[in-house]
């Protein structure tokens, strides 16, 4: 990969289309919830209680390997790609900067600069892994992301059919489960 960085309207423009999709998808798909909230203390037990925020968090970490991904089929590569999720962190970030941290947290707080930083370096991350993912595509279709596509699509097809197939099947069993657990020890001798 590259190490050169492009010129800056391809580093600037993707970057605020992160920014962007990450700000429209907490208005209109939501749930909204602020980065901080993931610290233990400051909100909720968003992580482990609520699937709705589990979500959102994984769409929220896929914007920037997906325009990773989709720049560097123009050929953009390496630190451009970095700079790019970075930059789509920063502003997301950048009000801080004006209203301070979040009401109740310390200055001080090194967890929350911890998570603020681990959401720089990740983005940027993501990026730069959707355009090796892209590379990759490129160098198994011999220089052709179209044709390593073509050859594959089927397989993802069948797999992903497999997939959603034992995943329900597993939440369904773990439901049913569940539904006995709570029934307790005696109710669920008489039922059988």
């Amino acid at each position: 990969m590259n190490i050169e960085l492009a010129p800056w309207p391809i580093v600037i423009v993707p970057a605020a289309v992160i920014a962007l999709a990450v700000r429209v998808d907490a208005k209109l798909l939501g749930p909204y919830f602020a980065l901080s909230e993931l610290i233990p203390g400051f909100g909720n037990d968003l992580m482990v209680s609520d699937k709705m925020t589990r979500a959102a968090m994984i769409r929220r970490l896929a914007y920037p390997f997906l325009i990773g991904a989709g720049i560097s089929v123009f050929g953009v590569s390496g630190l451009s790609l970095a700079a790019v999720g970075f930059l789509g962190a920063a502003l997301l970030l950048w009000p801080i900067i004006f209203h301070g941290l979040p009401y109740g947290i310390s200055k001080r707080s090194k967890m929350v600069w911890g998570l603020y930083l681990s959401l720089l370096i990740s983005y940027g991350g993501l990026s730069l892994l959707g355009g090796y993912v892209i590379e990759l595509m490129r160098e198994a279709g011999e220089g052709n992301i179209g044709k390593y596509v073509s050859e594959n699509f089927r397989d993802w097809i069948i797999t992903a059919v497999v997939v959603t197939i034992f995943t329900a099947w597993g939440r369904g069993a773990r439901n049913a489960l569940n539904r006995q657990s709570r029934k307790g020890p005696r109710e669920w001798d008489e039922a059988g």
